[in-house]
């Protein structure tokens, strides 16, 4: 094995970093406080949430976790609500695939910064980039897929009913709405801590690919330079 090329294994870590951050929340969503009625078996319930947040990965799962009150008609008390809400997007496919590709360009990358010849470390970089630029693409795609609002999220909702001097009430229910919906909902759309890593190690990878690609550029062969300049090579009579 020949000399590690270091600036290329900080490439491949990176670029393996920002694989990982499809895993952690691309975009986050705020609501505010929300009130909604609905009538059971006759009667009127009123549940208020206070001000929460959902986020979904760059895999297309989700959540979103709030807490309010609720009152029921012609009871003069209230109770505590918790929800519990986990999701996924049909279009999560897109981002999945854009991990992937970036694990590949990784494991090239690492060949690429530990195999002897310059030469075929050359050609195995040349390979992590086209992967590497399909899963920068892919991701990024993914991005615009969120905030155009495409698709559809379905899930399950766990409500937990809590009503002083009496066991804890939980509720399940499905969770299915187009996403566009969804976000029509929220105050504010931001992205995630999970899409800015990503983005911050796509350039320190593709910076540091460079400098890696420049440090196995073979070296010229002995009187190159004179030979350019059409002098005759000393010795060569």
């Amino acid at each position: 094995m020949g000399k590690i090329n270091t600036i290329m294994l900080v490439s491949a870590i990176s670029c393996l970093v920002a694989a990982v951050s499809f895993m952690l929340p691309w975009a986050t969503a705020h609501f505010g406080e929300t009130t909604e009625a609905r009538t059971i078996y006759g009667t009127t319930v009123v549940i208020t949430l206070e001000d929460y947040s959902a986020s979904i990965t760059g895999f297309g799962t989700g959540g979103a976790d709030a807490s309010g009150t609720g009152t029921v008609s012609g009871v003069p008390y209230t109770f505590d609500v918790h929800v519990d809400m986990e999701f996924t997007h049909n279009l999560g496919f897109v981002g999945i695939a854009g991990f992937a590709t970036s694990v590949v360009a990784f494991v090239l990358l690492l060949v690429a910064s530990l195999v002897g010849s310059p030469h075929v470390g050359r050609r195995v970089g040349y390979a992590a980039l086209a992967f590497m630029a399909i899963g920068l693409g892919l991701g990024l795609s993914y991005v615009g897929v969120l905030w155009a609002g495409l698709g559809r999220i379905s899930g399950e909702a766990e409500v937990e009913v809590s009503v002083p001097g009496y066991p804890a009430l939980t509720v399940e229910s499905d969770v299915e709405a187009p996403l566009s919906e969804f976000l029509e909902e929220a105050d504010a759309l931001y992205p995630g801590y999970g899409l800015i890593l990503a983005i911050v190690m796509w350039a320190v990878s593709v910076a540091c690919f460079v400098k890696g690609m420049r440090a196995m550029t073979p070296a010229p062969p002995p009187g190159a330079a004179i030979w350019a300049r059409g002098e005759e090579v000393p010795g060569s009579a």
